[in-house]
């Protein structure tokens, strides 16, 4: 699963006052707007999607660390053989994308996921 980083501003159309988002001509500047993530995740046991979702990262690199320790979280267990590992992960993931946790440690988490009490 494939994650995705953007960056986006606040700045506003002065005609529309809507923002511009990633529209806006100062984002080639180095410290202008802010860098966000969205990492899709297992579906629920229902089916219904879910995303892994973070922003204000500073640079494009320490996103792109986060999208890289989420990928390693979610291999942890194994795509074709383990959907219910995946999903308990997944289910982890979502608690921290909703609450604005830290993202787990990968080792402390597979250590976790190997004992069950995950």
């Amino acid at each position: 699963m494939n994650g995705t980083i953007t960056k986006r501003c606040g700045c506003r159309d002065p005609q529309t006052d809507k923002q511009l988002g990633a529209a806006c001509k100062k984002l080639t500047q180095r410290t202008h707007g802010v860098w966000s993530l969205v990492q899709e995740l297992p579906p629920r046991e229902d089916g219904t999607r879910r995303r892994f979702r973070r922003s204000g990262y500073k640079t494009k690199t320490d996103a792109q660390t986060d999208i890289t320790a989420l990928a390693a979280l979610l291999d942890i267990a194994d795509k074709k053989s383990d959907p219910d590992g995946r999903r308990r992960l997944a289910d982890l993931l979502e608690t921290v994308s909703a609450s604005g946790e830290d993202i787990p440690d990968y080792d402390e988490t597979k250590r976790r996921f190997a004992t069950g009490s995950l």
